[in-house]
């Protein structure tokens, strides 16, 4: 067989197969024959251009109902994927949910013991104090103006409010409790 340029050998397993023409080749070749046609001189190379062009369109139709095949197959892979993505959220929530649990007994049977730490053969975990949080106890409004970061959203400014915090936590103004140091605790692994 004869190579062109529209078709090239290929081969695979012994086997030689026509290696089929881009849908780039296949338009180019076409923008090529309809200019051939203004070119054409004679009924018979008009013709031969046109049945040249029969056969471009009957393997540009080819090309495209591969390509629609092909895109027709993607877009179900991304409805799949898209269900896969959900499917794996879902399944993280609930796992992050499991392990919060499984972490809350774990914090809850090491204070009934009075423990911090605890050793197994193969783990160990400590109750850590967290970084503190603060909780307001008052409207943003009754705090003072140097407890307040004022952005576009006005919210109580925790570092100056934790500041203000006594050796027990709490913020008072004016002998009025307004916020209370929260400390809480996570598990460290190792």
């Amino acid at each position: 067989m004869t190579n062109t340029n529209n078709e090239s050998e290929v081969k695979n397993s012994g086997i030689t197969k026509l290696k089929q023409m881009t849908l780039y080749e296949i338009n180019a070749e076409s923008a090529a024959l309809m200019k051939m046609i203004l070119d054409a001189e004679t009924d018979e190379e008009m013709s031969a251009i046109e049945a040249m062009l029969n056969a471009n369109t009957v393997k540009w139709k080819e090309n495209l109902n591969r390509w629609f095949w092909v895109i027709k197959r993607f877009k179900s892979d991304i409805k799949f994927l898209s269900d896969e993505i959900k499917r794996f959220t879902e399944l993280r929530k609930s796992t992050e949910s499991t392990v919060k649990r499984m972490e809350s007994a774990i914090k809850y049977s090491l204070n009934n013991r009075a423990l911090t730490k605890v050793s197994t053969a193969h783990h160990s975990a400590t109750i850590a104090n967290s970084t503190p949080s603060v909780e307001i106890l008052v409207p943003i409004s009754e705090l003072p103006e140097t407890m307040v970061k004022t952005q576009t959203i006005v919210e109580p400014d925790k570092a100056v409010i934790k500041s203000h915090a006594d050796e027990n936590g709490l913020v008072f103004v004016d002998n009025r409790l307004v916020a209370k140091i929260v400390r809480g605790t996570h598990i460290r692994y190792r």
